[in-house]
This record gives C-alpha cells, structure tokens and sequence, in this order.
C-alpha cells in the first residue's frame, strides 16, 4: 500500500495489487490511517494499481503516512 484516500468511499492505492472486485481484505500494519488496521473490507471496485472499499468512509480518518497491507 502507497496511499489511502480520506473519502467516501475509501480508495487504496496498491501498485498491480492483482485483487478482484468482491474480494474481502483484512488490513495491517498501516502507519497514520490505523483505523483501518484489523478491519476487513469488501472490494467494490478496482484497476491495476487501485480498488475501492465498500461501506469504509474514510473522510475523518487520521491521514494515511505508510505501509500496510491487505491480506485477503
């Protein structure tokens, strides 16, 4: 992970990530954004190096500063 969105919804930003739409993912290790660390989420959308995260609005979410994963 490179970036995270403060929006709603929630877009990860995660170079040729190679995740498909309806994959659920369980987030750690993020620095900034923790509020995302141990929460699964549901893929909605994505492209080569992005994907949407139904139902999270990270508007008010602490900014995202580095790493992290998302494990399906």
């Amino acid at each position: 992970i490179t970036a995270i969105t403060k929006a709603n919804p929630c877009v990860v930003t995660s170079a040729t990530h190679g995740l498909a739409v309806g994959t659920v993912v369980v987030f750690s290790g993020i620095v900034g954004m923790t509020e995302l660390n141990d929460v699964a989420a549901i893929i909605t959308a994505q492209d080569a190096n992005t994907f949407t995260l139904g139902g999270i609005d990270s508007t008010n979410y602490t900014t995202y500063t580095s790493g992290g994963t998302a494990t399906p």
